[in-house]
């Protein structure tokens, strides 16, 4: 099972492929991936991970987007089943 993590502003293609690139060396991450409109990150780790994982995936976020400003967050969006 993956989870669906959406950005609370919409990134541009160099923040998505920098945020990205950086999440891909995370110890430990399975899988991660940004939609293609860009709004959304798909995050696959061991239940036991997760929060370490997300909590560098934050850190990450918040040097390409200035995420020290109000609105510029990441916030849960949902589960996702293998078989979707």
């Amino acid at each position: 099972m993956r989870r669906r993590y959406a950005f609370a502003k919409q990134l541009t293609e160099e923040q998505a492929e920098g945020i990205l690139s950086e999440a891909k060396q995370i110890e430990g991450i399975k899988s991660v991936s940004i939609t293609d409109d860009r709004k959304f990150i798909d995050v696959g780790a061991d239940e036991d991970d997760y929060y370490r994982i997300m909590t560098d995936i934050l850190n990450i976020h918040s040097r390409y987007t200035d995420g020290d400003k109000k609105g510029n967050g990441v916030s849960f969006s949902r589960f996702i089943y293998d078989e979707e």
